[in-house]
């Protein structure tokens, strides 16, 4: 996000988040394909897009504090 309006420090914050949380973006992101195929295969029928009864596709409580340590540690691994 680079736009200024309708605020800076906003679109810088989520921009920063979205980095911050791109390894388990892409986690989730691969486990919600994974959930919608297995419904479609179950449920043949139905138009796995539309079926109110999936709700939720895939789930992972985050911790900024927790990430953060996380890189960290990478970035020392990655420097050994």
């Amino acid at each position: 996000m680079d736009l200024a309006y309708p605020s800076s420090p906003v679109n810088i914050w989520v921009t920063a988040m979205v980095q911050l949380f791109r390894p388990t973006i892409e986690t989730l992101l691969l486990e919600r394909d994974r959930a919608i195929s297995e419904w479609q295969s179950k449920h043949p029928n139905t138009n796995v897009y539309e079926d109110r009864k999936l709700e939720i596709t895939s789930f992972q409580a985050i911790s900024v504090g927790n990430q953060i340590k996380a890189v960290g540690k990478a970035l020392k691994k990655a420097k050994a």
